[in-house]
């Protein structure tokens, strides 16, 4: 499924919490493994000019940095080579991720800035906004191994096909770590609006709905798991607020990651993530693994997005019009 992994770091132990996940994906799925670092520019008009020998001086400090990472996981059998980039960090690994074809970007929540009351850094942030891909989300304070394991692995499946389409992926990981697979499907109690106490007819036909999702849920997950070449398990329940039903499992089932395609049922080209990814990535406290379902080319800037690049882009003509020789170099 995924043929060239991303992983970006920046130096820091806390950013190299994701190698042994990198690793681990990289063996159960064959794919070559890239380590990529950013570093700044040295004045091309868009980046403040530095000092020459510096800039030099810490590139190749992160070229033998990078080239020991590699030699440190030579003894799995994961192909592994490592990038330069220069520029800004979020345009600059999105570009190469395209550049590559690469289709998994394998990132700790935080990395040099160190952690903070946030689920992810603000450069992770931008990245899993803008590269449009699939990720892998590591808390930095996962300890530091040559290799993930993945015992139980939650996935949330809302009963679309389009859900289902992270079942190869994580039955390929139950596999390699000799892992379950958790099934999980929350059915939504529906909202009842009334100023005025529910009636009693109300009140049935709404348990007689819920009790009636319930059964073909159930239905559902176990024609799933018996499909399955792996042990698995299923956990349905009814939920006024399907979100926190998802985090409780997390928690209640002890789970080493969470799978999930980017969207469900409800679609859209407008949200690079459904509400439930964007739900986990800013709270969930376990890996997480987002397949995006959308071809970077479907889905449609949102506007902050767009007014953003629009800012940047007058930013960057208004520097090179105030220092036309340092845009020329």
């Amino acid at each position: 499924m995924f043929n060239r992994i991303l992983v970006p770091l920046d130096g820091s132990l806390l950013a190299e919490c994701a190698m042994p996940h990198a690793v681990t994906l990289a063996e159960a799925e064959g794919a070559q493994m890239t380590l990529v670092h950013v570093m700044n520019g040295r004045g091309n008009g868009d980046m403040p000019c530095r000092d020459p020998l510096r800039w030099y001086l810490q590139r190749q400090e992160m070229e033998i940095y990078l080239k020991e990472l590699c030699t440190r996981f030579a003894s799995t059998s994961v192909q592994i080579d490592s990038s330069l980039l220069e520029g800004s960090v979020a345009p600059a690994i999105t570009n190469f991720a395209a550049a590559v074809g690469a289709d998994l970007l394998v990132m700790s929540s935080h990395g040099r800035s160190g952690l903070n009351a946030w689920n992810v850094s603000g450069i992770v942030d931008e990245l899993i906004q803008t590269a449009k891909i699939s990720f892998v989300l590591v808390p930095a304070r996962y300890q530091y191994a040559l290799q993930a394991q993945y015992r139980r692995i939650l996935v949330p499946l809302d009963g679309s096909p389009r859900a289902e389409c992270v079942l190869p992926l994580a039955i390929h990981l139950a596999v390699h770590c000799r892992g379950e697979l958790v099934l999980a499907h929350v059915v939504a109690r529906p909202r009842y609006f009334s100023q005025r106490p529910i009636s009693d007819v109300d009140k049935a036909w709404v348990n007689a709905f819920i009790e009636n999702n319930l059964r073909e849920a159930s239905h559902y997950l176990q024609q799933v798991a018996q499909g399955l070449p792996v042990p698995s398990s299923s956990r349905l329940s009814a939920s006024d607020s399907p979100l926190n039903a998802i985090h409780d499992s997390v928690k209640t089932d002890a789970v080493d990651m969470v799978m999930l395609t980017a969207h469900g049922h409800t679609c859209s080209q407008y949200q690079p993530y459904g509400s439930l990814v964007t739900s986990l990535i800013y709270h969930v406290n376990v890996p997480l693994l987002v397949v995006q379902d959308l071809p970077p080319a479907v889905i449609v800037p949102g506007w902050a997005e767009v007014e953003t690049r629009t800012a940047l882009d007058g930013e960057l003509r208004l520097r090179q019009a105030r220092h036309p020789h340092s845009a020329r170099r």
